[in-house]
């Protein structure tokens, strides 16, 4: 399995289920290494590798949620600056890092980031959950539209 330098396997596992953090892409891996680089500072992950036993529980939980979600094959995270956000600038640097690491999809909710590189769902792409507050969906979506030139 990979080496990261900035990362344990056991941080991408699925809520009591040891182990499965080892699922996740390779691919996916390698670009939370190089976007932890380019960050420079720590990064909590808050959701890696998720099981079809937690993709049923986060369902109940969130009927919204999507099934089949990119976490359920490896390449998706959610995750965070290790001392959260305090501010409009800190969501862009990091976003700044995960673009430059190679993430094209952007999922924003209130404190928390989703970032995958499934290479089976529209790219880019940025959107909003129901937890984002307006102000982060604006600085967030305008520095997106930025990146892709609108």
């Amino acid at each position: 399995m990979i080496e990261l330098k900035h990362f344990a396997l056991s941080e991408f596992d699925a809520a009591g289920e040891p182990g499965t953090g080892q699922l996740m892409r390779v691919s996916t891996l390698i670009k939370l290494d190089k976007m932890r680089e380019a960050y420079g500072k720590p990064i909590t992950i808050r959701h890696g590798f998720r099981t079809k036993t937690a993709a049923m529980r986060i369902q109940r939980a969130y009927p919204g949620a999507v099934k089949n979600s990119a976490h359920e094959h490896g390449f998706a995270v959610d995750c965070a600056p290790g001392a959260g956000f305090k501010n409009y600038g800190d969501w862009l640097d990091f976003m700044d890092a995960a673009w430059a690491a190679g993430f094209r999809r952007f999922g924003v909710m209130a404190n928390t980031i989703h970032l995958d590189d499934d290479p089976n769902r529209a790219t880019p792409a940025c959107w909003k959950y129901a937890t984002t507050l307006p102000g982060i969906w604006e600085a967030v979506s305008g520095w997106y539209a930025k990146k892709i030139g609108k």
